[in-house]
């Protein structure tokens, strides 16, 4: 029919796991609960929004016109961390310019946001400016309360957001023994906030997953990068900088909204 709106959105940067959707979606009622969705965000230099639309912006104010804020605030869900890409370690491809976390009540509720016309129409913006993306649903190993953490800039330093997947025979349980070791290093270089969670799956990337990602706060970006130097140096925790034992991404957030390691 002429104007009818199309069934969900088109995501034109990344593969979308159609698998973990279908688990999402049909997950009993008093089996769901409450997801954490951790998003590693890259932006197109120029958004692209085909024949019309915002000619001439950048991905990245393409996604600033996106913010469903609104859109998560009708379904119960929330931003849990926001914030800019200001350095990064391990692999550099792609350079990563924004990390967004949002808790959604249910897992059922996040698949059924991507059939909102008021979702949809904000959607576009995100598709024209995005060009590539990991969404990763997560658990958190210790509660981690909703509320609106905010400070200013010359106290909250940066996050640590490391994703780790175990590679070559390392498994989750060598990632999780390696991190735990690796927690000295993080307290030397002034550490003393972080949040880690199990992952359950990805629902868009590039087809592959992770087993745990780490929010760590440190004082600023050089502290950072002096515990990523620590853990090279130490072969109880080294398996998360080698990339031969481990896959995934290390980087250092600029984060305004933070109600993951701020609680």
């Amino acid at each position: 029919m002429a104007g009818e709106r199309k069934k969900g959105v088109e995501h034109n940067y990344g593969k979308l796991n159609r698998e973990y959707g279908m688990r999402m979606f049909t997950m009993p009622p008093e089996q769901d609960g409450p997801i954490f969705m951790v998003n590693y965000m890259k932006y197109k230099e120029t958004a692209d929004y085909g024949d019309g639309g915002d000619a001439g912006i950048s991905g990245r104010e393409a996604d600033d016109k996106y913010a469903p804020v609104d859109v998560l605030g009708r379904i119960g869900a929330y931003v849990a961390f926001h914030g800019d890409v200001v350095d990064q370690s391990g692999p550099d491809s792609p350079r990563w310019d924004r990390i967004g976390v949002v808790c959604y009540p249910t897992r059922k509720a996040f698949v059924e946001m991507q059939n909102r016309p008021d979702f949809q129409e904000k959607h576009v913006h995100k598709n024209a400016g995005m060009d590539q993306t990991f969404v990763i649903g997560s658990l958190p190993r210790a509660g981690a309360e909703p509320g609106d953490y905010r400070s200013a800039k010359e106290e909250r330093g940066v996050v640590q957001v490391s994703a780790h997947k175990g590679v070559n025979g390392v498994t989750a349980a060598d990632v999780v023994a390696a991190l735990e070791a690796s927690r000295t290093h993080a307290v030397a270089n002034g550490c003393t906030r972080g949040q880690w969670y199990d992952v359950e799956d990805t629902i868009m990337g590039d087809g592959r997953s992770f087993d745990v990602i780490c929010f760590d706060a440190f004082p600023g970006v050089e502290q950072y990068r002096s515990y990523r130097a620590a853990l090279a140096a130490d072969p109880a925790c080294s398996l998360l900088v080698d990339p031969a034992r481990t896959d995934g991404y290390s980087v250092a957030v600029d984060a305004p909204l933070d109600r993951i390691t701020m609680r």
